[in-house]
């Protein structure tokens, strides 16, 4: 009994000292030492215990002696004094072993509720966000240059493995026609290391940009291409004049000549008032301009789709656009009038759905990520990129693909493939009680599942009277992913390239100074309200805008070098040179035509050999370079006209850049694919197309001109694509 309550003694004391300790912030000392100065407080007062006087043994009553009786006396009374002080110092004891106890307790109680009060901090903290504001909330603004932006939250995104006892091989599930997936081997199919989905990207709706004045904006991206073509050694083509950037801008837009004159008459005709910052101004909030502009839109988010641009559902569109640019209200909510409202045929969102749901909804999913994720979302669907970490690479996964396609579950079409099929919208009924899942085939053949999820990774789960397709359109509208889009988008309209290509397989120069350009650009866009006016004048008051194209002619290019004519797609590639003018715009169809008639009969011959056909370099270059048509009209002969092949086929054609290179190899090194596959592939890095049937043919006859050479007709193929800008 005694070891039992020495060794609980020593284990208070052991407590008492720790808890000493942590609350006086001394530094604990080595465990041994610590339980030796136990151990000997403790036996100090054993020691001290055993110093008092023993209690006598009790005897069994029996008679006494006489003369005994005063020894006995003495006993009792000295039995009766030792009890009487043994139980005064138990007493005293278990009020300090109670004491002690209350103590701890108190300092117990005292530590759970402290680390309860940092816990609900820290939940808040992570619910609301480091400024207080939740997630999904409308983002913030930042005035930055390309800044680093820290991450909101980390999600946990480590790779699941697919788990052999759950999963199936694909040929034991039944599958939907036109939605298998045959691609056993892909030149990409090693994975790229995964990024928390709440990246720095998904962080970019809660910091918070100054708006800075038009003069400043302009003269920021001025600066930032200067420097980039005296890095690269490019020389910029000449500046246009005022009236030149007039007719180029509206031209842009769509506007015919006519309007482009009655637009030029509202204008003053003081020089000094007729600069782009005053016709911008002036011109584009009015309505015959906002009609203009929402018409170029609406045909670049429908193009190569069956939509009646005469329906009451486009009209509503429209309409709704107007009002958005002339009240210079937040461009961004178009997002939500495309597919964020009720699905009725005179409702904004009937026609956008309609003309690109049906099949597994790839079209639709594909379609949102190009115009309002900024992403090209294309081969995500069959397996992860082989690059690296890349800007918006939380979207570029196969995981991340299928929960967003999961998103537009409920979603079909009845009746036919054209303009009279039908839109059914069975959310409501799927996703009442459960997000279902999809499933999608990795590489080895098995499945794997996805649960409906937005962009940044955040799994949906039904709230009431939302449904997951609006609930996406709406957290589109308020991300920097779509921010970033339009930015994109306008600079590809006014220019005639984006400013950052979607895929970085195949386009790299300079792409560092454009893509800390785009995120300027997109937070200021923020900043000044998403207006799409202010936006457009930016653009279109900058240097990058007032270059003039670049022209050659025949005797020219017959004349000029391979540097040369590179140095010519290289000032393309960096905006100092707008892109070659072609007569019209074109689809991938008529530049694979064009690649096609170049490459037949007298095409195949190279320059110098062509170059017998023209005039004499020595005696005719001067006068073309004063008339571009001279060489043209004096030659009569046969080979005429069609000895130089159009200006940008011209200057691209067989001077493919290192990284384009690099992504043909990377096609033709895996040996499972076949030549469709490797069509899909390059029409795939633009989804506005797709390899149909006829794009499929043309691109045989391509590989037959080039007598089985692969790589020379996939080269053409790229050109044809990158070329193919008729939205």
């Amino acid at each position: 009994m005694n070891e039992e309550t020495g060794q609980a003694g020593l284990n208070e004391k052991i407590l008492d000292a720790f808890l000493e300790e942590m609350l006086t912030e001394q530094h604990p000392p080595d465990l041994t030492e610590r339980i030796r100065n136990a151990w000997l407080a403790e036996q100090a007062a054993l020691r001290n215990n055993s110093s008092a006087a023993p209690l006598p043994e009790l005897v069994a009553s029996r008679p006494v002696r006489p003369g005994m009786a005063a020894a006995v006396g003495e006993v009792l009374e000295s039995s009766t004094n030792s009890r009487t002080q043994s139980g005064k110092s138990t007493v005293q004891h278990r009020k300090d072993l109670k004491r002690k106890r209350l103590e701890r307790n108190r300092i117990f109680g005292s530590c759970l509720a402290l680390t309860a009060t940092g816990l609900l901090a820290f939940m808040g903290w992570k619910i609301l966000g480091p400024d207080g504001f939740p997630p999904n909330a409308a983002p913030q603004q930042v005035a930055v240059d390309g800044a680093a932006l820290s991450p909101k939250k980390q999600a946990d995104t480590t790779p699941q493995v697919a788990d052999n006892s759950q999963a199936q091989a694909a040929s034991d599930l039944p599958t939907t026609p036109g939605e298998a997936i045959d691609i056993d081997d892909l030149p990409f199919q090693q994975p790229a290391p995964l990024v928390a989905k709440s990246s720095e990207n998904a962080a970019k709706e809660d910091l918070r940009v100054t708006p800075l004045p038009t003069s400043q904006i302009v003269a920021h991206i001025d600066s930032r291409f200067e420097g980039l073509w005296q890095e690269l050694g490019v020389t910029p083509r000449e500046r246009l004049h005022d009236r030149q950037l007039f007719t180029k801008f509206f031209s842009a837009l769509g506007a015919d000549e006519a309007l482009i004159n009655s637009v030029a008459s509202t204008l003053p005709t003081e020089k000094d008032s007729n600069t782009p910052e005053t016709w911008l101004a002036q011109t584009l909030a009015r309505p015959p301009l906002a009609e203009l502009l929402a018409e170029r839109w609406i045909r670049r988010w429908f193009s190569s789709s069956p939509a009646n641009f005469e329906s009451p559902s486009v009209a509503a569109l429209e309409q709704q656009m107007v009002g958005r640019i002339t009240g210079h209200q937040p461009w961004n909510g178009v997002v939500v009038d495309l597919f964020g409202q009720e699905l009725e045929e005179d409702s904004s969102s009937y026609a956008f759905v309609k003309s690109f749901a049906g099949g597994g909804n790839h079209r639709l999913t594909q379609r949102i990520g190009k115009h309002f994720l900024n992403t090209n979302l294309g081969c995500v669907r069959c397996h992860d990129p082989r690059l690296g970490k890349e800007p918006n690479s939380e979207l570029v996964q196969q995981e991340s693909y299928w929960s967003l396609l999961a998103m537009f579950n409920g979603i079909e079409t009845e009746g036919a493939r054209r303009r009279n099929r039908d839109v059914v919208d069975n959310q409501s009924t799927l996703f009442a009680d459960q997000s279902p899942k999809v499933f999608y085939d990795l590489l080895d053949g098995h499945l794997r599942s996805a649960e409906a999820a937005l962009p940044d990774g955040t799994q949906w789960r039904t709230p009431q009277n939302q449904l997951p397709r609006k609930a996406l359109a709406e957290w589109v509208a308020k991300s920097p992913y779509m921010d970033q889009a339009t930015v994109n988008s306008a600079w590809e309209i006014l220019t005639g390239r984006p400013l950052v290509p979607q895929v970085r397989d195949v386009e790299v120069v300079g792409l560092e100074t454009r893509q800390a350009l785009l995120s300027t650009l997109a937070g200021q866009y923020r900043a000044h309200n998403r207006d799409l006016t202010e936006l457009l004048g930016w653009i279109a008051a900058s240097q990058v805008f007032a270059r003039s194209p670049t022209e050659l002619s025949q005797l020219e290019w017959l004349d000029a070098s391979e540097a040369e004519l590179e140095k010519l797609k290289l000032a393309e590639l960096v905006f100092a040179a707008a892109p070659a003018a072609s007569p019209a715009p074109r689809n991938l169809e008529e530049t694979l035509t064009i690649a096609l008639q170049w490459r037949g009969g007298h095409a195949q011959q190279d320059r110098s050999a062509l170059a017998q056909f023209g005039p004499s370099p020595a005696t005719d270059k001067k006068n073309s370079k004063n008339n571009k048509n001279a060489p043209e009209q004096s030659q009569g002969s046969s080979a005429g006209a069609s000895v130089m092949p159009p200006i940008d086929f011209a200057i691209s054609s067989n001077r493919p850049t290192p990284r384009e290179l690099e992504y043909i190899q990377k096609l033709l090194s895996s040996q499972r694919l076949s030549w469709e596959q490797r069509v899909e592939h390059i029409v795939g890095l633009n989804l506005d197309y797709s390899a149909n049937e006829q794009v499929r043919q043309l691109a045989n006859r391509l590989l037959q001109e080039h007598s089985g050479n692969a790589e020379a007709a996939l080269l053409d193929l790229l050109w044809a694509v990158d070329s193919a800008r008729g939205n």
